[in-house]
């Protein structure tokens, strides 16, 4: 089927700004390279040979808590985030939110900063550990390693988010000299193409909501005590598809229509009889088969 809109591509993309967010590591690449570079002293007057040491670090580690802030803050923000070509946006309402969970982020990062330093003599010995044995230019590598300092290995682990200018069609004035029919076309073409990219950028949070409901009426059918949080969690995730529902589509509208009549059950709570809560919970799985319905609309 085909998935009816309510809002003009204009007035959809005028809500909304563009983002960046990068993580870097304690080597200064980002999380894809969690490598530092150390320099092996060969002595005699020899130069320094430059080799990469993997910085692995257990999960509950300085090292790890960093790499778990960054994921985590990535995370929080990725909730707010619609992918648009290649692009992400969010709500401009969203961006006080935005902001305050990288300054959360950044408090709690500065802390593991310190702690990182404090545990670096540590680091230290185990990256040479794992050096232990291995060939540089046909010599064993010994303890007389050069390694980035305490300070600088701390200091690179970082976050960086930035708003840019929200995605936009072409427009007239950027396609002067080409004649008016030309166009013409090459507008409503551009603009096509970017409302089918903004369409297809609504299927994560239909995918996000859909595991909700599907744990929802698992919790409601089968939980020996039925939690408040359940219901609020729903609701959460109800208003953040409703805030992300650019176009306006009028099948994720329904969607919401739909699940919201579950979380009103959120009034009976655990007094709710077993008979209620399987009237509640096959709302939710009504709900749960529209968002398949538009996921497969979606093509997915």
């Amino acid at each position: 089927m085909k998935l009816k809109t309510t809002k003009k591509l204009s007035d959809a993309l005028n809500g909304f700004v563009g983002i960046t967010f990068q993580c870097f590591t304690g080597g200064g690449a980002s999380t894809t390279a969690k490598t530092i570079t150390a320099k092996v002293n060969k002595g005699d007057g020899k130069d320094d040979v430059k080799v990469l040491v993997k910085l692995q670090e257990r999960e509950g580690s300085p090292v790890g808590q960093a790499v778990s802030l960054q994921n985590m803050t990535r995370d929080k923000i990725n909730r707010h985030v619609v992918r648009v070509a290649g692009n992400k946006i969010v709500l401009k309402k969203a961006i006080p939110e935005i902001q305050a969970i990288m300054q959360d982020a950044e408090i709690r990062m500065e802390e593991i900063r310190d702690a990182i330093v404090s545990e670096y003599p540590a680091m230290r010995q185990r990256m040479i550990e794992r050096m232990d044995k291995k060939r540089v230019n046909g010599d064993i590598v010994s303890d007389d390693v050069i390694f980035p300092s305490a300070t600088e290995i701390a200091a690179n682990f970082r976050m960086e988010q930035n708003f840019t200018g929200c995605t936009q069609a072409l427009n007239h004035d950027a396609l002067q000299g080409i004649g008016d029919e030309a166009a013409a076309q090459a507008v409503a073409e551009s603009e096509a193409a970017l409302a089918d990219a903004l369409l297809a950028g609504h299927a994560e949070p239909v995918q996000a909501l859909r595991d909700v409901l599907t744990e929802f009426a698992d919790k409601v059918r089968n939980a020996k005590r039925l939690h408040p949080s359940q219901f609020d969690k729903l609701a959460d995730e109800l208003r953040r598809v409703r805030d992300l529902n650019a176009l306006g589509v009028e099948e994720i509208t329904d969607i919401i229509k739909t699940a919201s009549h579950a979380v009103k059950g959120k009034a009976s709570g655990a007094d709710m009889s077993q008979s209620e809560r399987e009237e509640i919970a096959k709302v939710a799985d009504v709900a749960q088969g529209q968002c398949e319905d538009v996921l497969s609309s979606l093509g997915l």
